[in-house]
């Protein structure tokens, strides 16, 4: 488990610091939304069976009987559902010691960062994402 402490980002401790980096950068596209639909779903998993549909009519003769055809499942993909989830814990020290507080670590902003592009990276690697 990671534990954020004094030690952690010690330049917080000692005046004289300009600035922080490496939070601020441009979020990154949800390129996944345009290549893949996406929906939600309340279940574990899903899941899509394909049957296919009947092959071509012959040409009936007059009087001749019909000629059924017939299907079945065929493929079947399973879609199994995922959560995502992060955290940091901050020590009451580090809290207490920081002096740039205001412009110092964002945790909550760092935190949200990380979730949109670990679910990119899932669609895209996933062998279930349906491609538009």
């Amino acid at each position: 488990m990671g534990v954020i402490t004094t030690g952690s980002i010690p330049k917080l401790l000692w005046p004289g610091m300009n600035a922080i980096w490496g939070q601020s950068y441009q979020d990154w596209a949800r390129k996944y939304e345009e290549m893949f639909d996406v929906s939600s779903s309340e279940k574990n998993y899903e899941e899509d069976a394909e049957v296919p549909g009947f092959g071509l009519a012959p040409v009936k003769a007059q009087g001749a009987s019909i000629i059924y055809d017939q299907t079945q499942q065929q493929t079947i993909s399973r879609y199994q559902h995922v959560a995502y989830a992060l955290g940091f814990i901050v020590t009451h020290e580090e809290m207490k010691d920081n002096l740039y507080e205001k412009k110092g670590f964002n945790g909550t902003k760092a935190l949200s960062r990380s979730s949109p592009p670990g679910k990119a990276i899932s669609r895209q690697r996933s062998p279930i994402s349906r491609p538009r």
